[in-house]
């Protein structure tokens, strides 16, 4: 379960972002606490865009890996399940009330 050394993946600038962003957000996610409240929004905030980065590493790592079998990430079909988006929203907009 390691990485090839040829990939040098902890030297990626994609995975050092995704590490800074996670750091940045348990930090401040810790530091919360003093006023919880007032810095949840910023908490949500600061905590989607670690995510966003985070999954970015994975995805960078996964076509350094298989890279070279051809993989792209713009070859995933796309199908958009309608039905399930709108239960999701109409349960979502339920919760608010």
């Amino acid at each position: 379960m390691e990485l090839p050394s040829k990939i040098a993946f902890a030297a990626n600038p994609v995975f050092i972002v995704g590490v800074a962003l996670a750091l940045l957000a348990a930090g401040f996610i810790i530091t919360a606490d003093r006023d919880p409240i007032k810095k949840a929004p910023v908490a949500a905030l600061i905590s989607v865009v670690a995510v966003l980065g985070m999954s970015s590493a994975r995805e960078a790592l996964r076509m350094a890996y298989v890279g070279n079998f051809n993989y792209s990430i713009y070859d995933y079909p796309v199908r958009v399940d309608w039905g399930s988006t709108l239960l999701f929203l109409l349960t979502f907009v339920m919760d608010l009330l």
